[in-house]
């Protein structure tokens, strides 16, 4: 197996100054900022990892457009990626907050079946399980899943929340999968989907999910 991390980091440095060397049991990792998180591109470039500056988080009238930002990166990895890895390269998307356990790699290439999507638990720091099945902070799959294979992969959505509901229902249930594997999360769950210090802007925008539903965060849907 070949395995790259991808992930988005505004603002967040301090959170994944924590779990950033965990990661590096990968074979490749890429960190997606914005140009100007100068904490972030420090962090990365101290840790020797590799740093994506885009602005897209915010185009188009999105409050953090995480999926557009982990589309960037993944053109970058798909460009970079070698021939010889092909065949057996896998992309796992994760989120800043989260620090893996030692020893997670071999728990992926365990379940690294083609044609899943793997997924993982996660334990707030300080308490217990957080509820909820696949979602963004971690998911895996092969490169060549024909699930997979839509450029752009994710599309634009008003916040960082959405595009991981979107993406798991591209494969079948009995194709998902959650690893014995417990990824510690670090803050408040929810408040920054429209980036860091935005918390209204969070909850006006799940006041319209009431309404719309979570699809209409997709930006350009029709409702």
């Amino acid at each position: 197996m070949w395995l790259d991390v991808l992930i988005p980091c505004v603002s967040y440095a301090g959170r994944l100054a924590r779990g950033l060397a965990r990661w590096e049991e990968a074979d490749d990792v890429l960190v997606v900022t914005e140009p100007d998180d100068l904490e972030t591109r420090r962090l990365c470039a101290e840790a020797g990892v590799a740093c994506l500056g885009t602005w897209v988080f915010r185009a188009d009238g999105a409050a953090f457009n995480k999926a557009a930002a982990l589309d960037a990166g993944l053109a970058v990895l798909d460009k970079v990626a070698r021939a010889e890895v092909l065949s057996r390269r896998w992309v796992l998307l994760a989120d800043a907050d989260v620090e893996p356990p030692r020893g997670w790699r071999a728990v992926v290439e365990a379940g690294a079946e083609p044609g899943f999507l793997l997924g993982a638990r996660r334990v707030q720091e300080g308490g217990g399980l957080l509820p909820g099945g696949l979602a963004g902070f971690f998911l895996a799959f092969a490169a060549d899943d024909p699930a997979a294979q839509a450029r752009p992969l994710l599309g634009s959505w008003y916040s960082a929340a959405g595009y991981d509901t979107e993406l798991v229902e591209r494969w079948p249930e009995d194709r998902r999968v959650v690893l014995p594997l417990d990824l510690v999360h670090r803050g408040e769950p929810v408040v920054d989907w429209c980036g860091v210090g935005r918390r209204a802007e969070v909850e006006a925008m799940l006041g319209r999910r009431d309404l719309c539903g979570w699809r209409a965060e997709r930006l350009g849907a029709r409702i």
